[in-house]
Formats: structure tokens, C-alpha cells, sequence
């Protein structure tokens, strides 16, 4: 339940559900978080209900059965204002023996934290799974960070506590860690915020996303791309030592 703001579920019919609709001002949040919740929900034949009141808030209710339920009885139907579903669990993945690859996502929006999870979180490369650590700060990066020596690739956003969060985590990550290993790929949702040119000359990125650009496979192909990278690196940086 959020006794925060509210909405009129009816006068914005469903669209509190649709990518990138947000009553938020402009740069305040991405819209993201209950399209990801619905998509999530709709791919496990799920319902979902929402009611709100102006000026009280609004409550979301999600059904849930039993993993081992042979028969699941849906909720009764509400007003055309309301979605409703049910989830049932996928099975417990296999553990592999390979050693998963730790990705950390730093994010002020949890809508960002939960797309990225859903586009990525089952996503494997070279047999290896994911491992995803998640921080909705640049204090909070850092503190994954001096306990995590061995994560392969970072997704920051740009603006988080302050406008240039992002840039300074990057700059703690290269010049006071001396981590180099590290890929850092820079999201932002606020296009002109700053020169992707002059950002990729003054920083130590490995590169830059707009956000509203990053589709699924796009994502994926670029945690593919740096995760080589990553393994490319740490196989050239073994074979030099073990020469010595």
C-alpha cells in the first residue's frame, strides 16, 4: 500500500501500466517500474489488482498460490479498473558449478533495477550465470565495491544523489581503487545532460546508453560484449603473471 500520492486509476484508465507513462515531473522518475511488474506477472499467467482513492493512496494486491497446487482459483473479477493476477514460481534454477559473473547495477530508480533485472537475470554467458548486486546510490556502490573485489561489469546512472554521482563513482572506481579491470557502462535517462563525446574522453568508461534506447537484446548484447571483454583481460593479465 502507498499512503503517499494517489491517482485516478479510472480518468488515466490503464495506463499506469503502460512503459514510460510516469505522473512524475520530467527527469523525476522512468515510468518503468509497473510495466516491468505487469510484464513479469502476464509471463507467469498472473493477476493483479490495483485500487486507489484521491487523497488516500492507492493499494496493489497480487495473488499468489501455492507452488504445488495442482488447481489455482483466480480471484473474482473487480471493476474495469482493476488487473488482477496470479504467479507461479519457476522452477529452482541448477547451480553451476562455474563461478557466476557479478554485475552491479547503481540506480536511484527502482523501475531501473527492476527492468534490468528482468532483461538480464536469467542471462548466461560462457556457461556462467549472473550474479546482480544492486545499489541505489553512489554510497552504496561503494560500499559493494570495497567488499566485492571481482566484479566484472558496472552499470551506473548518471544522476543520482547529485548530478555528477555517476561520475564521480567512475572516478572513485578508477583513480582511488585503482580497479581498471572493472567494464563501467554509463546509463542515463537524460539525454543532453551531458557530451557523450567529452564524457568518454575525460572518463574511464568503456561506454555510454541513453536509457529510452536500451531494448532487452540491446542490454544483453552489451553485458555479452563487456563479460568477453572482462574474461579477455583477466586471461591476458593471468598468462603475463604466470610468465613471470
Amino acid at each position: 500500500m502507498s499512503r503517499g500520492g494517489s491517482i485516478s486509476v479510472s480518468a488515466k484508465g490503464h495506463r499506469i501500466f503502460e512503459p514510460f507513462f510516469t505522473t512524475r515531473p520530467p527527469g523525476e522518475g522512468s515510468g518503468l517500474g509497473l510495466d516491468i511488474v505487469k510484464k513479469i506477472i502476464d509471463k507467469h499467467h498472473g493477476r493483479i489488482a490495483v485500487h486507489s482513492e484521491m487523497g488516500v493512496g492507492s493499494t496493489f494486491s497480487v495473488y499468489l498460490p501455492l507452488p504445488a497446487a495442482k488447481n489455482v482459483v483466480a480471484p473474482p473479477d473487480n471493476e474495469d479498473d482493476d488487473y488482477l493476477l496470479c504467479l507461479v514460481d519457476d522452477p529452482e534454477p541448477t547451480m553451476n558449478e562455474a563461478p557466476p559473473w557479478k554485475v552491479l547495477i547503481v540506480d536511484d530508480d527502482v523501475g531501473v533495477h527492476a527492468s534490468t533485472d528482468y532483461a538480464i537475470g536469467k542471462l548466461t554467458f560462457q556457461g556462467r550465470p549472473l550474479q546482480i548486486f544492486t545499489a541505489l546510490s553512489g554510497a552504496g556502490a561503494r560500499e559493494i565495491l570495497a567488499t566485492e573485489k571481482d566484479i566484472a561489469l558496472a552499470l551506473i546512472d548518471v544522476v543520482m544523489e547529485t548530478e555528477h554521482s555517476g561520475l564521480e563513482l567512475v572516478r572513485f572506481i578508477r583513480e582511488e581503487l585503482c580497479n581498471r579491470a572493472i567494464r563501467l557502462v554509463l546509463r542515463t535517462g537524460q539525454p543532453g545532460q551531458a557530451s557523450e563525446r567529452q564524457i568518454m574522453l575525460d572518463y574511464e568508461i568503456d561506454d555510454y546508453q541513453l536509457k529510452t534506447e536500451l531494448t532487452k537484446d540491446k542490454l544483453a548484447a552489451i553485458i555479452i560484449s563487456n563479460l568477453r571483454t572482462y574474461a579477455h583481460t583477466a586471461q591476458l593479465v593471468k598468462t603475463a603473471t604466470d610468465g613471470l
